[in-house]
């Protein structure tokens, strides 16, 4: 069934001060509704870095929910993805790339 999803992170140098996991999701959901979707499941790598890995192939390596998110859209199971901002997606021009081809 295909459904709207969410994606949240924060790495651990955003640690100080960042938007929470719960002001996330409600912007999430807030967005969702805007766009009258029901958001469903979201996808989060709390305390992971979304920049460049030094080996692209690696790039994505240690973001689980990432890559979750990236098989549920190759599967075509998502309607549409929101975040609170494209920077919380990642700051991988690798990643940004795989979500936009997903």
């Amino acid at each position: 069934m295909k459904r709207a999803v969410g994606y949240i992170r924060r790495s651990h140098q955003d640690a100080g001060g960042h938007v929470s996991r719960e002001e996330q999701e409600t912007v999430l959901r807030e967005l969702a509704e805007r766009h009258g979707e029901t958001l469903g499941e979201v996808f989060e790598d709390w305390g992971r870095s979304g920049g460049d890995s030094s080996d692209e192939s690696d790039a994505l390596a240690h973001r689980p929910g990432f890559r979750s998110l990236l098989r549920a859209l190759e599967a075509g199971e998502v309607t549409a993805v929101f975040a609170h901002r494209v920077d919380r997606i990642g700051r991988s021009s690798h990643a940004l790339g795989r979500l936009w081809a997903a």
